[in-house]
């Protein structure tokens, strides 16, 4: 039995585009052994890395030109949906049971989204912010795995209290300098519910000195943020950064930039690496967090500007627990 651990029927990406060619590629999603390849249309597929016959791992196996996935075991076949297509000596047997589970499955943003849930029916795909699938933005996306449960994972991408002390370097490096040379520093947070479960984050700092930086985030359920790097006039510069199950505990962090300018220019590409280092100063935090999944509200102290950490809890809580 197919079984997702602690995000079940929820589309995630699970994997980048870029790495699923004719070899299978394997992952684990929530706790479920995956295998991506792409079929003879070239289209991604994800199966559960089992085959039905003798529950051999299908990754072990090959891509035929015909872009079917070949069981290492006894050369079993099965096409993009999981059906068996071929069986070296057993040429007639055929039977639904003995195709592989398929997972719905997508492509947009450079990515590939799977569903946490063996469907009959292909379910809805979720609505996705038009900088994610418009081929006027680009960006290189990256991930990181982390020993640390993604409620965990994305907690932290929702708190903007913290980007000054574990990030004065890099993405807190202004707002940092401005709150070690004043007094009386506040962060306001206007929280604005958006369709579904999803939610949008005014910030603004305030001090003695008066107005000090702004910004904004909003929570894509049930495992997403977006979070932009401030530009001038038309230019847009987001990150989208989504904390994927992976292993029981473990996640994995996908950042994915997308700007709408800048096609030429050869510097940012590596710009784009910057947000390992991000990522990179979050981890240990993350890691050693107790306890290592997110606590109902109430259960943890909180304050204030903790409006959008509060706002996933009272999410994750509600929706999964």
């Amino acid at each position: 039995m197919v079984e997702f651990q602690s995000m079940p029927n929820h589309w995630t990406p699970l994997v980048l585009s870029r790495e699923v060619g004719r070899r299978p590629v394997a992952r684990v999603l929530d706790g479920v052994p995956v295998v991506c390849f792409r079929d003879a249309k070239g289209g991604a597929a994800v199966l559960v890395d089992r085959c039905p016959h003798r529950g051999a791992p299908l990754s072990r196996g090959r891509c035929s030109e015909e872009g079917e996935l070949i069981c290492p075991f006894h050369a079993w076949r099965f096409d993009g949906a999981g059906r068996c297509v071929g069986t070296p000596f057993d040429g007639r047997a055929r039977s639904s049971k003995m195709h592989a589970a398929a997972l719905p499955n997508f492509e947009a943003g450079g990515l590939v989204w799977a569903y946490t849930g063996i469907a009959e029916e292909v379910p809805e795909r979720p609505p996705l912010p038009v900088a994610l699938v418009d081929g006027r933005y680009r960006g290189r996306a990256l991930y990181r795995d982390w020993d640390a449960h993604w409620s965990r994972a994305i907690q932290t991408m929702l708190d903007v209290s913290h980007i000054p002390f574990v990030h004065p370097f890099t993405i807190g490096f202004a707002l940092g300098r401005g709150i070690g040379r004043g007094e009386g520093f506040e962060l306001n947070v206007d929280l604005q519910p958006r369709d579904g479960d999803a939610f949008h984050v005014e910030w603004a700092i305030r001090s003695e000195q008066g107005a000090g930086d702004a910004g904004w985030l909003t929570f894509l359920p049930p495992n997403g943020v977006i979070i932009p790097i401030p530009q001038s006039g038309a230019r847009e510069w987001l990150l989208f950064i989504f904390c994927v199950p992976t292993e029981a505990g473990c996640s994995r962090q996908f950042v994915v930039p997308r700007r709408n300018f800048g096609a030429r220019n050869p510097l940012l590409p590596l710009a784009d690496q910057l947000n390992a280092t991000v990522l990179a100063e979050d981890r240990p935090n993350v890691e050693g967090a107790e306890p290592v999944e997110v606590p109902p509200p109430g259960e943890e102290i909180s304050v204030p500007s903790d409006a959008p950490t509060i706002a996933f809890q009272q999410y994750y809580h509600r929706t999964f627990r």
